[in-house]
């Protein structure tokens, strides 16, 4: 949202660690869209996940205008993934079979981490390492 600074923002709705649940995504999405929420914040670890990761992609794609996106770690471990890791985790394996290279390459172009404003930074773990809890 390249003119995110000119809005006013009042209220954000964050998701996170959605992983490839696309029946919880589309509640959720469902219940902001009632809420009438400002701006969505999507904190990453998003496909990464035995249930749907392309529908949830597909789903994320549908209302990307309206979404900002941030990967996680989970996110990076996909496209990261060696044919070790994919033969040797049956859960990557489908994820990587499930997903086309769009999404993949989608995945590998979100950013570490996103200033909405001033007052607002958004990251996946911490500000400096996406596997390190921030708390």
């Amino acid at each position: 949202m390249d003119n995110l600074e000119k809005t006013q923002i009042t209220t954000i709705a964050a998701i996170s660690d959605i992983h490839s649940n696309v029946y919880a995504l589309e509640a959720v999405l469902a219940d902001i869209r009632y809420r009438d929420v400002d701006q969505i914040v999507n904190l990453g670890d998003i496909l990464y996940g035995p249930i749907a990761p392309r529908a949830t992609y597909e789903l994320l794609m549908a209302n990307r205008d309206d979404i900002i996106t941030i990967r996680g770690n989970q996110d990076r471990q996909i496209y990261e993934a060696t044919t070790a890791e994919i033969a040797n985790n049956p859960t990557m394996g489908f994820i990587i079979k499930d997903l086309s290279k769009k999404a993949i390459e989608w995945m590998r172009s979100l950013p570490f981490d996103f200033h909405v404003s001033e007052d607002i930074y958004l990251c996946h773990g911490s500000p400096t390492d996406d596997m390190i809890y921030l708390l």
